[in-house]
């Protein structure tokens, strides 16, 4: 949707969600194949980030079966450290408000960037499914690839090693090396290796671009 190389190193959140906008308007203008494969029914649960324009009141919320709109979800290693979590004893609580002071920093950039796009539901799988509850694990993991897929976008981030870590951080531009071009039909075709902090790989991105 986007070019890694139009990402800055220094990510402040204004020119994330101005860049996030321009993609995302791209995609509708470019990609009308999207919004006919869309579904915008809503998980089993998702995080009520409340009117984006008023103040934060995060809590878990449990929608009616088919209830539908647009969602976020995000896409992190869990680590070590910061793993915030829903369990059988503390749904409860959750579903009646979740502290801004408890959440990672991964968490808090994420529902931020939530709202700044005009969006009020963010998926996060360990606040999402009752991490110790089998029936309701095995039921929702069995969900994610459904649930991603129908997410309105997905972040994901992959310089992070844990939640504590945080979205909005240094990016290091010697991450992404494109390393040829090739002219084919109608456009132009990149060769570029990347690598992440989070993996022990790189790999190969091909990007087409008219």
């Amino acid at each position: 949707m986007g070019l890694a190389e139009e990402v800055g190193e220094q990510l402040c959140i204004q020119s994330c969600l101005e860049l996030s906008q321009r993609w995302i308007e791209q995609c509708r203008n470019q990609h009308l194949e999207c919004e006919t494969v869309y579904s915008n029914e809503l998980p089993s649960r998702v995080l009520d980030l409340s009117d984006c324009y008023g103040p934060v009141n995060l809590r878990l919320y449990e929608p009616i079966p088919s209830e539908g709109a647009k969602y976020v979800a995000l896409s992190y290693c869990w680590g070590k450290s910061g793993n915030l979590t829903t369990t059988m004893a503390n749904i409860a609580g959750r579903k009646c408000g979740i502290s801004w002071d408890l959440l990672p920093n991964s968490f808090r950039d994420a529902v931020t960037i939530t709202r700044g796009l005009g969006m009020r539901y963010l998926w996060i799988d360990g606040l999402c499914i009752i991490q110790d509850d089998k029936p309701d694990w095995e039921r929702e993991a069995a969900k994610i690839g459904q649930v991603y897929e129908n997410a309105f976008l997905t972040i994901a981030t992959d310089g992070a090693e844990d939640p504590t870590r945080g979205i909005l951080t240094y990016r290091s531009t010697d991450m992404v090396l494109q390393i040829g071009t090739q002219n084919v039909a109608n456009g132009t075709l990149k060769f570029r290796y990347s690598h992440s902090p989070t993996r022990k790989e790189m790999w190969m991105m091909f990007l087409y671009e008219r």
